[in-house]
């Protein structure tokens, strides 16, 4: 237990708790800014949060090394933590609330993420009433002065699953430490609207990988915010840097990251196949939709046009507004490109048709069937043909000019 840690903490009843400092700094920072842009996660350096399990450096969250316990301990923990959750719930005066609160907040810190399950168990197994056990999990969320603390609040709030801890899930979630379990639970109170604004401010915050992950979960519901469909398709790829790439014969990083990880993944959340189902596409539009296209092809084993579920859709439409709109360089070599990816392995690799008979099998159950690949394939050569022999693009090439 940590009982006496918490009598030792500066943090526990002198400073304001996690919500608190929270709500300050949300009040500055809105959910939706006027830029139209996404919102801001608070900068963890700038609301520090105390973890009692961390003693080395307190203010780093012990998410991916928990304290190691046996089975038995955390059988235990999980018996204190219910055993203090009952006699909350059960108290009748404010003096006895008090006792059996702190108490509640020293087992709180003794819950770690293997711990949670057994708590789960207990509650079902013991039947504690929600509505007794709700006005615990306020307390907790409003007097976290610890990470653990406030987790072990939000865990508790899920189990409840009253409606009444939106706003409280709504501002820790601003903190990039506590996002996931707040933003988690507060799906499943059925927060649609913040939690979207929550999830959009997280994947600007992302790294390449988790962002493409993130976007990919919370695409099916931007139904509802065509506002953070058209910032994605505008500006995501632009925007939001790829992962590094490290070379494993050397093992050193290059300057430059591979932007086009996230391509595919802007292209499904930003509803690319959508927008370009109609008539009208821009100019701008047009080009963006070519840099997504030609950056959806893999250069580093991420996801890609094969793995993308509108590929078909995004390439047979741009494929239909490029033949008659079909003008630059660029859009002869996006045609060649995309040829090269429907036709490949080549006839002449005989070696290769075998082998990669399985790829094309896959990407058939896809929407990438013979028939669609040689209909793509006849619009990427007519494409080709007009510009080889028609316009600048054609004297550019005759030129020897590349």
């Amino acid at each position: 237990m940590v009982t006496e840690e918490v009598a030792a903490s500066p943090l526990w009843g002198d400073e304001p708790s996690i919500l608190a400092r929270l709500r300050e700094w949300t009040a500055q920072h809105s959910l939706r800014p006027e830029h139209g842009g996404p919102p801001a996660l608070c900068p963890p350096g700038e609301i520090p949060i105390y973890w009692v399990r961390c003693p080395e450096d307190p203010h780093l969250p012990p998410l991916l090394a928990p304290t190691a316990r046996s089975e038995q301990d955390e059988v235990a923990a999980a018996d204190r933590f219910v055993d203090a959750l009952e006699q909350a719930s059960a108290a009748t005066d404010a003096e006895s609330l008090a006792q059996a609160r702190a108490q509640l907040y020293a087992t709180a810190l003794d819950v770690q993420r293997a711990t949670r399950p057994l708590i789960y168990e207990r509650l079902s197994a013991r039947r504690i009433k929600r509505r007794l056990a709700c006005p615990q999990a306020c307390w907790l969320l409003e007097q976290a002065r610890h990470g653990e603390a406030a987790m072990t609040g939000i865990m508790l709030t899920w189990v409840v699953g009253h409606r009444c801890q939106q706003e409280r899930l709504g501002v820790l979630a601003r903190h990039p430490w506590l996002w996931s379990a707040a933003t988690r639970t507060l799906d499943s109170l059925g927060g649609d609207g913040d939690a979207l604004d929550l999830w959009w401010a997280r994947i600007h915050r992302a790294r390449c990988c988790d962002r493409r992950r993130l976007l990919r979960e919370v695409a099916p519901r931007l139904d509802v915010r065509p506002d953070i469909r058209q910032w994605v398709l505008l500006h995501g790829m632009r925007t939001w840097p790829g992962d590094l790439y490290i070379p494993r014969d050397r093992g050193n990083v290059v300057d430059l990251p591979f932007e086009p990880c996230v391509a595919a993944a802007c292209a499904v959340a930003g509803d690319l196949a959508g927008t370009l189902d109609s008539p009208d596409v821009s100019d701008e539009m047009l080009e963006i939709a070519r840099a997504l296209v030609w950056n959806m092809f893999p250069d580093m084993h991420e996801e890609d046009l094969e793995t993308c579920p509108d590929g078909v859709l995004i390439i047979d439409r741009l494929m239909g507004h490029l033949l008659d709109r079909a003008q630059t360089l660029t859009h002869l070599r996006l045609t060649q490109r995309i040829l090269g990816w429907l036709e490949w392995p080549p006839d002449q690799d005989a070696g290769w048709q075998e082998e990669q008979r399985a790829v094309w099998e896959r990407r058939a159950s896809l929407g990438w069937t013979e028939e669609v690949r040689a209909s793509l394939a006849d619009d990427c050569e007519r494409i080709q043909r007009r510009l080889l022999l028609t316009g600048p693009v054609g004297v550019v090439v005759a030129s020897g000019i590349r």
